[in-house]
């Protein structure tokens, strides 16, 4: 699964990163990490191979599983390594 990375403007007019990832671990009672898939091309043997990113992301309330995919916004920063809040569940 490869991540978009899109550009939403709230009412506050801020300017904020959005992506659809998918829920590869819950760990704490409001914090989830999802994980980014994407291939990634050698630039001198051509080769292609994954590259993973996880990203801490806090809940908001919303009641998420290990599978589902969800949509988080970037916020300022909520502890030391979580900065990603949780929009929706898709």
């Amino acid at each position: 699964m490869t991540s978009k990375i899109n550009v939403i403007k709230n009412q506050d007019e801020k300017i904020r990163a959005s992506r659809v990832l998918k829920v590869d671990r819950i760990s704490g009672e409001h914090t989830i990490r999802v994980v980014s898939i994407g291939s990634v091309i050698h630039p001198i043997y051509k080769k292609r191979h994954s590259s993973t990113s996880h990203m801490l992301a806090d809940t908001g309330g919303f009641d998420v599983k290990i599978g589902d995919t969800v949509r988080i916004i970037e916020t300022r920063p909520i502890s030391k390594r979580k900065a990603w809040k949780v929009v929706e569940v898709v």
